[in-house]
C-alpha cells in the first residue's frame, strides 16, 4: 500500500508593524504630533496601504481623490515618484499602485524614507517607517489592521476647525507659511548649533533636516540614551518595544 505524502501546513505570510506619521498638511502644526501604528501582510499593495493611512488618520475619500508615493531624504527634498513617476496631480492613475508591493520600494538603506501623499488640491503628507522585526499574524484578525491603542496623538483635521479656516483665506494663507517658516529655521537652528551664514549655505542641502524620530545614521546612534523613554528611536536597528508605545 503506498504510503500518503506528508504535506507541511502552509505558512501565512509575515506581518509588518508600520509606523506612520504625519509630517506636512494644509491646517498641519508642525509643533504637533501624529503617529499611527499599522499591521500589514508583507506582501500588501500601496493601493491598499494607501486606504489603511486614510483609516488610521479618519480622512474622507471620494470617487476623485488621488495620491501618491515617493521617496526622499526629507520630503523637503529631492523625491523620486513612484507610479508614473510624476508628481501628484488630478490626473494620477492611482490604480497603478495595485500592483506595486511595499516591500519592493520601502528603503533599507538608511538614508532614505518613504513618504505618501493625499490629496492633489490640499496635499497631506506621511512618513512611513518599518519596525524591524516581522511579527507572525493572528488567526482572529484582518489584515491590514489600524492599531488604536498604539495612536500617539490626535488625528489631523483635514478640513479646517470650521468656517473661520476660510476667512480672509489669502492672508492666512500666507501667514501659515510663514509661521512654518519660522519654526522650521528655529527648529534647524537649534538642532544644528549653525549661525544664519552657515544655515543660508547649507539651505540647498536636501539631506539637511530628517526628523529624529525616523533617523537612522551612524551618527545618530548615540542621541537616544537607552534610559530616556521619550526620546526613544522607533526605528532603531532592534528597538521594538510595545511597551513605549
Amino acid at each position: 500500500m503506498p504510503t500518503k505524502k506528508k504535506h507541511s501546513p502552509k505558512k501565512s505570510p509575515p506581518i509588518w508593524r508600520l509606523r506612520v506619521l504625519c509630517v506636512a498638511g494644509p491646517y498641519w502644526d508642525s509643533d504637533d504630533t501624529c503617529l499611527r501604528a499599522i499591521d500589514v501582510p508583507e506582501g500588501i499593495s500601496l493601493y491598499d496601504l494607501h486606504a489603511a493611512i486614510l483609516e488610521s488618520v479618519h480622512f474622507e475619500e471620494h470617487d476623485e481623490s488621488v495620491f501618491t508615493f515617493f521617496t526622499a531624504r526629507d520630503y523637503r527634498g529631492r523625491r523620486t515618484y513612484l507610479g508614473d513617476g510624476e508628481p501628484l496631480t488630478h490626473e494620477t492613475d492611482i490604480e497603478l499602485f495595485e500592483d506595486v508591493a511595499l516591500s519592493s520600494v520601502l528603503p533599507s538603506d538608511g538614508k532614505s524614507f518613504l513618504y505618501y501623499v493625499f490629496d492633489a488640491d490640499d496635499p497631506w503628507v506621511f512618513l512611513i517607517g518599518r519596525e524591524p522585526e516581522p511579527r507572525a499574524p493572528s488567526p482572529h484578525e484582518f489584515y491590514p489592521l489600524v492599531r488604536d491603542e498604539l495612536n500617539i496623538g490626535p488625528d489631523p483635521t483635514q478640513h479646517g476647525d470650521g468656517l473661520d479656516d476660510f476667512a480672509d483665506a489669502d492672508e492666512g494663507a500666507e501667514f501659515d507659511d510663514l509661521r512654518r517658516e519660522f519654526r522650521r529655521q528655529r527648529r534647524v537652528r537649534e538642532e544644528s548649533g549653525l549661525d544664519d551664514d552657515e544655515l543660508e549655505a547649507a539651505a540647498g542641502d536636501d539631506s539637511a533636516v530628517v526628523p529624529d524620530i525616523f533617523a537612522t545614521d551612524d551618527e545618530d546612534d548615540d542621541f537616544f540614551d537607552e534610559d530616556d523613554e521619550e526620546n526613544r528611536n522607533p526605528y532603531a536597528e532592534g528597538y521594538n518595544d510595545d511597551d513605549n508605545w
